[in-house]
């Protein structure tokens, strides 16, 4: 019988044709520095350029030593103390401008409310944004995130309604607009901006469902949604409770 000797593999070969295995053949030298220091005036004009640095930080990194300085520069933090202190500058306050939509039930129906500020980004692109959909003589949503995502869904839903209206000769279920929304939103996996409160009452009672851009749905006795929506959620939370009245709800 023949024994074939087994090839040895490439990484413990000393001399190979093979492409994949030129770099082993270059000439290599382990003394030669793999970071190599520039010198002083180069370090100086690389900090200047790229970290910025004003006359009197550069004297004092002279002063500490003339190694290039690593890590974290801290010379802006000291520079706006310094203006904040001698009232140089007016620190700017964050100004928030985002959706608030909300929802809840009480008693004998439902509550839905919203704000009529639309943004593009920092900007008010409309002061009067209506927010607040009509769906059905019985149901009502409110939109949250992309304006026309949110007008376009809310009119479409509208529409389908109105169709069951007139085939089956009587009033809407809540749960028929939260199908239609669904899986609309559903179909699109997110791309559609809408996400949305609706709320109505039918032959079952009050009803508040969130529909979210993905399609999930969520059956609950108040919710608040958009960017704004954490002051709003955290008041609801505090003094909302099972079978208000509507003298409780003009109050607060």
């Amino acid at each position: 019988f023949f024994v074939r000797r087994r090839r040895p593999p490439r990484s413990t070969r000393k001399e190979s044709s093979a492409a994949s295995d030129v770099y082993k053949r270059q000439p290599q030298n382990p003394k030669t520095p793999v970071n190599k220091r520039m010198d002083k005036e180069r370090q100086w004009v690389v900090i200047n350029r790229i970290c910025n640095i004003n006359p009197i930080s550069m004297k004092y990194f002279e002063d500490i030593g003339s190694s290039l300085p690593s890590g974290f520069s801290y010379d802006n933090f000291v520079r706006n103390q310094f203006l904040k202190e001698n009232k140089l500058i007016v620190e700017s306050t964050p100004v928030k401008t985002g959706t608030t939509i909300a929802g809840l039930i009480f008693k004998d129906g439902i509550v839905l409310g919203a704000d009529t500020r639309s943004t593009s980004g920092p900007i008010v692109a409309n002061k009067n944004c209506i927010k607040i959909h009509y769906l059905a003589p019985n149901m009502y949503c409110c939109g949250a995130g992309t304006a026309a995502d949110c007008d376009f869904v809310t009119d479409m839903v509208s529409h389908e309604l109105e169709l069951i209206r007139l085939n089956t000769n009587r009033e809407c279920r809540v749960v028929n607009a939260v199908t239609i929304a669904r899986n609309h939103l559903f179909y699109y996996g997110g791309y559609i901006g809408a996400y949305l409160i609706i709320g109505g009452v039918d032959c079952k009672g009050p009803h508040l469902v969130n529909v979210s851009a993905e399609g999930t749905v969520k059956w609950v006795p108040y919710y608040a949604t958009g960017s704004g929506s954490l002051s709003a959620i955290s008041m609801i939370e505090s003094y909302y409770k099972e079978d208000l009245a509507v003298s409780f709800e003009c109050e607060r």
